[in-house]
């Protein structure tokens, strides 16, 4: 088990589809990644921008995950 960080986007009250799990064995890089999603509002699974949806709002948990899931470092 390894610590991680996971990243959990809200586009509103609703969490935000992804593919997978996000996680990073970073804090930086998962902060530089959520800092970046409130700011353009453009997230990785789609490539749409909503730049006229103010409620766009980026968490980090820690979390214990098993070291065989992919990183998205």
């Amino acid at each position: 088990m390894v610590l991680t960080f996971i990243l959990m986007v809200l586009n509103g009250v609703f969490p935000y589809e992804t593919s997978g799990t996000p996680a990073f064995r970073d804090i930086i890089r998962c902060k530089y990644f959520a800092k970046e999603i409130e700011t353009t509002g453009q997230t990785w699974a789609t490539e749409r921008l909503y730049k006229y949806n103010q409620n766009i709002e980026a968490y980090l948990f820690p979390e214990f995950l098993k070291k065989e899931i992919k990183f998205w470092n």
